[in-house]
């Protein structure tokens, strides 16, 4: 709930700060016209717009939590499913990456390259027609690659193929790279239950192949290209990485999986086990 709330403050303070200075601007404007404007009409004129703001995006963001996640809003028969990428949807998924991912963008020579070292890194959710609605890619880097990466040295596009680790010998080592998430357009109702689903389906895979026990310590990372992948990360109990300067100029995000984690961010989002199926064995 305080994450919440602070996610709130965060783009109303923004907007808020918007306002109130186009306010200002404008009662600027009215004492040089020669307009006399009272303290309380100044209260008036920066206080409602700042309420309006706040009850807005409290409104907005209670409606996305409470409302389009909810899994009873899903036909019995979408018929969504989550698999590993064939080569055309990994084609796909890549080239839609581009609209989000800017200057980021990885070209899909590279993505397919990745994909071959780790097919079952590769996942995607589809619906019954086998039309895609959203993908991720979980990577396990060569450590030394992936120093340099966490330090900031590197950059994503940088990572060879030859840096990556298969997904038999992704168990040997301790990092897990999250990238390449993307969610297609689509229609309304499966538009904004493609996220969560896909989240759902992601949280699945970890629990089933990668939580700490026995001694043997995973963790997370992702790099969040903009804020509300920021605050995505934030709300599923990511910890920002200590690295001062970045070539990417983005802040890196982690998370130890231990069990208590995993379940405390799978618990972020509905259970749809009942309307997706994991083809993921």
């Amino acid at each position: 709930m305080k994450r919440d709330l602070r996610r709130i403050f965060d783009k109303s303070f923004k907007v808020c700060c918007l306002v109130v200075t186009l306010i200002v601007g404008v009662i600027s404007l009215l004492d040089v016209a020669g307009y006399q404007t009272s303290l309380f009409n100044i209260c008036l004129f920066i206080g409602i717009p700042v309420v309006l703001v706040f009850i807005y995006f409290f409104i907005k963001d209670s409606s996305i939590n409470d409302t389009i996640y909810d899994p009873e809003l899903l036909d019995e028969n979408s018929g969504f499913s989550i698999s590993y990428d064939t080569k055309d949807d990994c084609r796909f998924l890549n080239q839609n990456t581009q609209r989000v991912f800017g200057s980021d963008f990885i070209d899909d020579a590279v993505a397919e390259s990745w994909r071959r070292v780790n097919p079952k890194g590769f996942l995607c959710l589809k619906d019954s027609s086998k039309n895609i609605w959203a993908g991720l890619t979980l990577l396990s880097i060569e450590p030394k690659c992936f120093k340099f990466f966490k330090d900031g040295i590197i950059k994503e596009s940088d990572i060879d193929y030859e840096s990556l680790n298969s997904f038999e010998e992704s168990f040997d080592f301790n990092d897990l790279y999250i990238t390449l998430i993307i969610v297609i357009k689509a229609p309304y109702v499966r538009k904004r239950h493609a996220l969560p689903i896909m989240i759902w389906g992601f949280f699945e895979y970890l629990k089933k192949n990668y939580y700490s026990e026995n001694g043997k310590k995973y963790t997370l990372y992702a790099l969040p290209i903009n804020q509300d992948s920021e605050n995505l990360l934030i709300n599923f109990g990511f910890t920002v990485y200590p690295n001062l300067q970045r070539k990417d100029k983005h802040r890196l995000y982690y998370l130890e999986l231990t069990s208590e984690n995993l379940e405390r961010a799978s618990s972020r989002v509905p259970d749809y086990s009942k309307k997706c199926k994991l083809d993921i064995d």
